[in-house]
């Protein structure tokens, strides 16, 4: 196993000052036939933690991008364990794992909200890159607020 793997049956630390938790209810175009959320649709509720995490904590995405600079996603993991339901309300919870020279790494959680049952639990890592696409040191004030 990787040593950047998520470890499946590792609990996550979610009630500290590096995570953020949003809620959603569950839309009738984001499931299946079945009623089941579609499983690419996992990583848009993992976007929608992380950039209102980035948001809170530093800026949001859109100043980062006219600044010149953004986030490109390397590798992501998703363990699902439970479905999760059309019309459900679910809480997303984005934990910023580790800061390094040119990248993030965040864990997540998706919890069912009337009974915080863990639905699905992930990883994405993420390169800073510049304007010209290329990989380009996190600054240091970005690293001071993230930590």
């Amino acid at each position: 196993m990787s040593k950047n793997m998520l470890r499946w049956d590792a609990g996550l630390k979610t009630e500290t000052q590096a995570s953020h938790k949003i809620q959603l209810r569950v839309r009738y175009s984001e499931v299946d036939s079945l009623g089941i959320v579609y499983h690419v649709n996992h990583l848009n509720y993992f976007e929608l933690a992380r950039s209102a995490w980035i948001r809170e904590k530093w800026m949001s995405y859109q100043k980062i991008e006219e600044s010149g600079f953004g986030f490109v996603v390397t590798n992501a993991q998703i363990k699902y364990i439970s479905p999760i339901y059309y019309d459900e309300v679910i809480e997303i919870i984005a934990i910023l794992r580790k800061i390094e020279r040119t990248r993030v790494i965040f864990d997540y959680e998706i919890l069912r909200k009337d009974n915080q049952k863990l639905l699905c639990n992930g990883i994405t890592e993420l390169c800073y890159i510049d304007k010209h696409k290329k990989p380009t040191r996190i600054p240091e004030q970005m690293k001071e607020i993230l930590n």
